[in-house]
């Protein structure tokens, strides 16, 4: 199979417009409704643009998912299948901010963050009858979370405020992007019935996750970025049983 998606969008970040009460910046007209000191203390705020806003800023994204897919099933012997698939995917997702100067009619772009990148992602699988009761299985398939762009790093003065708490985890500036974080999950299992008194099922499984994406704190200032490093694993035991005493009465236990 196939999967394509293109996704775009604008985003307003916010308007720049001021009230008297943000901070010493306000629209000139209500310099005299202020009392004293303040009506000859701050200083009187520029003219506003014809929208009413000194101006805004802005977040253009795009979002380009591209995917095929497939999978098979293969008789190794009686009762016994082989199944293998694949996902081969191209992700394309851009970031760029925009801000307008409305009394100067003046734009600004930042630069143009982009990251690319083409995850390939196997499963296996194998499965086998017992008898009509009874069946164990294994599978291990691998599995991943996009990765994207950072926007604090088209923020020059935030990467110069920062750049000695970047020094410190062997960063020179704020990375411009992430990469996709994955997984490998293994699982074997039995599922059966007994009669028509109960099914069940139990499987053990191992997860392993690597290149975790993370939050990243600056030290000394207020930066946020978001990284890959570390990688965890996870086991554990699930089991599950249906039992029917009588009908219409089913009792579930996990």
């Amino acid at each position: 199979g196939a999967f394509y998606q293109n996704s775009r969008q604008r985003a307003r970040d916010g308007d720049m417009s001021f009230s008297p009460y943000d901070n010493y910046l306000y629209p000139s007209f209500f310099h005299g409704f202020l009392p004293p000191p303040l009506d000859t203390e701050l200083p009187v705020f520029f003219p506003l643009g014809p929208d009413g806003t000194s101006g805004y800023v802005q977040t253009r994204i795009v979002d380009k998912n591209l995917g095929f897919f497939g999978s098979i099933d293969f008789e190794i012997i009686d009762n016994l299948t082989l199944t293998a698939g694949a996902r081969w995917s191209r992700l394309e997702f851009e970031s760029q901010a925009e801000s307008f100067d409305a009394v100067n009619n003046v734009t600004t772009t930042g630069p143009l963050l982009r990251s690319v990148e083409k995850p390939f992602t196997p499963k296996f699988g194998l499965t086998y009858e017992v008898n009509s009761n009874l069946m164990v299985y294994a599978s291990a398939a691998k599995g991943f979370r996009s990765g994207g762009v950072n926007t604090a790093a088209g923020d020059v003065d935030l990467v110069a405020r920062c750049l000695g708490g970047l020094e410190k985890i062997g960063y020179s500036t704020i990375p411009a992007t992430y990469k996709s974080d994955s997984v490998w999950s293994y699982e074997v299992g039995a599922k059966g019935r007994v009669g028509n008194v109960a099914t069940f099922a139990a499987s053990a499984f191992q997860i392993d996750w690597s290149g975790v994406q993370r939050s990243r704190q600056i030290e000394g200032c207020a930066g946020v970025f978001t990284d890959n490093f570390g990688k965890a694993r996870a086991r554990g035991l699930e089991a599950q049983i249906t039992v029917f005493p009588v009908t219409g009465l089913t009792l579930d236990a996990n």
